[in-house]
């Protein structure tokens, strides 16, 4: 039986991703992203957000945003900008609606609904990261992606208990992570899951020319503290401006008003 995914279990974080290309044991580093997890309200409740920078098999700039159920998981809208245009997926439980306006602005679209409803491909890391898993676990789950037309099955299995090497502090430490192999198609994934984070924190899909792609989580992006700032007051008509309870005059803009 499938495990079923408990959105309550996840945090919200904002982590760099590093993005590489392997062929064979060579592993070239590509780009670094970003990921990010938040929560939005919407209709009075309250849903999470993701959102991720970064680039496709052949290095372009991809920027995706997905919202999903607060507990279930389910993705109800996304968009992705990639060198295709831009995708937006609007699901409604076993339906679904899809519009892409692609770079030379022609559109297209699909409107209709599936046997069973779907979780978008998008983001099913998050999905994999809010469940129970232990060795041995296998599970489908339908998925939608590209115009949403084609209903996929995403079948995984929990293969391995292995250690994962963390960067914290300036030092290496290794975490338990369960090793999560996936298909979908003819595509085949890896996802190694750390279950007291409840994320995927590294995973591998097929790219280009007969390589992976290999995604792995970072540091988290520092908060950017901001500080309150005194109004700026103008003094008269003389084109003066004062910072409020200073003395000194700041030179005013020439043209300002």
């Amino acid at each position: 039986m499938t495990p079923t995914p408990d959105g309550s279990r996840l945090r919200t974080f904002n982590v760099t991703e590093l993005v590489s290309r392997a062929t064979g044991s060579d592993t070239v580093e590509v780009a670094e992203g970003e990921f990010r997890l938040d929560t939005v309200t919407i209709d009075g409740g309250r849903h999470w957000l993701a959102t991720r920078r970064s680039v496709d098999g052949r290095g372009l700039p991809v920027l995706d945003s997905i919202w999903m159920d607060r507990y279930t998981l389910r993705t109800f809208r996304s968009v992705q900008r990639d060198r295709n245009g831009v995708t937006e997926l609007v699901y409604n439980r076993r339906s679904l609606r899809s519009r892409r306006v692609r770079p030379d602005g022609r559109t297209e679209g699909w409107r209709g609904m599936h046997q069973a409803e779907p979780y978008g491909l998008l983001g099913i890391e998050i999905v994999l990261g809010a469940m129970p898993l232990r060795l041995g676990f296998t599970g489908t789950l339908p998925v939608a992606s590209g115009l949403g037309d084609q209903q996929q099955e995403f079948r995984f299995e929990v293969v391995d208990h292995t250690q994962e090497p963390r960067h914290v502090a300036g030092g290496v430490i290794y975490r338990a992570v369960w090793l999560v192999q996936a298909n979908v198609g003819r595509e085949t994934m890896h996802f190694w899951v750390d279950p007291e984070e409840r994320a995927v924190v590294r995973r591998t899909m097929p790219g280009p020319d007969e390589t992976r792609m290999v995604v792995a989580r970072g540091n988290a992006v520092p908060r950017i503290n901001t500080f309150p700032v005194e109004p700026l007051v103008r003094e008269g008509s003389r084109g003066v401006i004062r910072q409020s309870g200073s003395s000194q005059p700041v030179a005013a803009s020439p043209g300002g008003p």
